[in-house]
């Protein structure tokens, strides 16, 4: 039932076949903390491009991914990123305690905060997300020509962010943090251990409240 378009953390579009591999890439880690950033560029069959750069910044509890100067040629839908991929566990709330949404693919607008087993996800604006959440169909042959035909159902979550692609040089990303309780989801948006410094083509950076940044310069300055 894995839907392998949609690796957790892969920013792609409806297409996308091959990474193109950039010289740029490249972790550190510093105790409690890492920085993982990389050069992305993503090619369909049929001429289209896609380009960014990506940085997931891992602190504590917290992971906080930015894309910052997205490029794309002849995409003609929206581009996106998974934010998750995972069985279902429990109620899904969105943006206040006690609304839970119902089961099935639901296309949201102007989302602030996801919550999900224990763990909350927030984009880094107002943001469209395609949520899937409940029973889901697939089988093992679709894997592996060895693989049983017999269907199987389990269910998942996946909340997908989607890339406002109106421009070339879209900056755009999300956090995931624990979080055990929906009712602690409102005061952790508002005040969350996190400040974004800049996220552009030029420096991708990020401030934590016990005064460590992480950051990646892709220009001099």
């Amino acid at each position: 039932v894995w839907d392998w378009g949609h690796l957790p953390g892969v920013t792609a579009f409806e297409g996308a076949k091959r990474i193109r591999k950039e010289d740029f890439a490249g972790s550190v880690i510093a105790g409690f903390a890492s920085l993982s950033v990389m050069d992305y560029k993503l090619q369909g069959d049929a001429g289209q491009h896609l380009s960014a750069h990506k940085v997931w910044a891992c602190h504590g509890q917290e992971v906080v991914c930015l894309i910052a100067g997205i490029e794309a040629t002849k995409i003609e839908k929206t581009a996106f990123t998974t934010l998750d991929q995972s069985r279902l566990q429990g109620l899904v709330t969105v943006d206040q305690p006690g609304n839970h949404v119902r089961e099935g693919l639901l296309h949201l607008k102007n989302v602030h905060w996801i919550h999900h087993g224990n763990f909350l996800y927030i984009p880094l604006k107002p943001a469209s997300v395609d949520l899937t959440s409940g029973v889901v169909k697939g089988n093992w042959h679709y894997i592996t020509d060895a693989g049983a035909v017999a269907g199987m159902k389990d269910s998942v979550f996946m909340p997908v962010l989607l890339h406002n692609l109106v421009a070339n040089g879209i900056n755009d990303g999300y956090v995931i943090t624990a979080c055990k309780n929906p009712k602690d989801a409102p005061a952790m948006y508002q005040h969350g251990d996190w400040t974004i410094l800049r996220n552009d083509s030029i420096c991708q950076a990020v401030h934590f409240k016990d005064g460590t940044i992480q950051s990646a310069f892709y220009a001099a300055g």
